[in-house]
């Protein structure tokens, strides 16, 4: 399929932002701007990468999925290898820790799935409305389930991946087609939703990673997680329309900076963090993500990590 200079761009903007996010995730409930800030972002920054990962599998046939399978599990093994070395070195590593998904490998073990099910539904042409409700269903009826975590987040997020596998051809130019001002409005009215009626609490549960059994009721979860959805779908709709072109020429960085950016977060900028017991303003949260950023741009043209990383399908 033909690169989009839209798309590029946003796959570069929205892996900054999850940068940013996971600079902020230390501190986040000492910092109130922070935090909401945190929420906002949350409402489209995974959901329209995933919208956009199932608009690239429209075309799964079983032969691109096996290349697919062996690229992809071989860098979510080279990556699960790495973000266990400070655990080898505190000596808490065991082997079973190679199988559960460490920081943003659930997002590649989410791909494993996703694609697999677009093969499926491309075989076997299964209609878009069922497809979508068994997807919903799936998504929301897993939350009633206790210690599964991860495999929650994955399967919360089926139906985004079944959106995009669905949607037409030219989706992208008709979003930004659309009045920039009723999305505009639109952020400004969740903004104040989420400086008024959230809490330090939903920052972590946004994006539907926990069963309902971590709520004050098993109702407010569910409803929060079905609630979810539709806010979600419009974040993101509206978030595609606003974000510039710019940087479309690093659109094709977006996997690289994904991947290695939690080798500086995590083993880097955390242990400062605590060792100091500081709390970082908004800021420089931000300007450390995109020192991060930029760090991850270039190492991705070292020649290994470009070896590693050289699925286009990945990226």
């Amino acid at each position: 399929m033909e690169r989009n200079k839209f798309i590029d761009s946003a796959k570069f903007i929205l892996v900054f932002f999850v940068v940013f996010a996971h600079t902020c995730e230390y501190d986040l409930y000492q910092d109130i701007a922070k935090q909401r800030l945190y929420i906002a972002l949350s409402t489209f920054t995974i959901p329209l990468f995933i919208v956009i990962s199932g608009f690239f599998s429209k075309n799964t046939t079983w032969e691109k999925y096996k290349k697919f399978f062996l690229q992809t599990t071989l860098i979510y093994f080279i990556f699960q290898l790495i973000y266990c070395i400070p655990s080898m070195f505190s000596g808490y590593f065991t082997l079973s820790k190679l199988l559960v998904p460490i920081g943003p490998l659930w997002y590649i073990a989410g791909l494993l799935l996703w694609r697999f099910l677009a093969y499926i539904i491309n075989k076997f042409t299964i209609p878009f409305y069922l497809s979508f409700s068994l997807s919903l269903v799936l998504s929301l009826t897993l939350g009633f389930i206790d210690n599964l975590d991860i495999v929650i987040r994955v399967f919360t997020f089926i139906p985004f991946f079944i959106l995009g596998l669905y949607s037409p051809s030219d989706i992208f130019v008709k979003i930004k087609k659309l009045n920039k001002i009723y999305f505009i409005i639109y952020f400004v009215i969740l903004s104040l939703y989420v400086i008024y009626f959230t809490n330090a609490y939903h920052a972590f549960t946004v994006l539907g990673g926990y069963s309902y059994n971590n709520y004050e009721s098993v109702l407010q979860g569910f409803l929060h997680r079905l609630f979810f959805i539709p806010i979600a779908i419009i974040s993101l709709i509206a978030a595609f329309n606003l974000l510039p072109d710019t940087f479309h020429k690093l659109g094709t960085k977006s996997m690289a900076i994904f991947l290695l950016h939690i080798i500086l977060v995590y083993p880097v900028y955390r242990p400062i963090l605590q060792y100091y017991n500081v709390v970082m303003p908004v800021y420089i949260d931000f300007m450390v993500a995109a020192l991060i950023t930029t760090l991850c741009i270039f190492a991705s043209s070292i020649k290994p990590v470009q070896y590693i990383l050289r699925s286009k399908s990945v990226g």
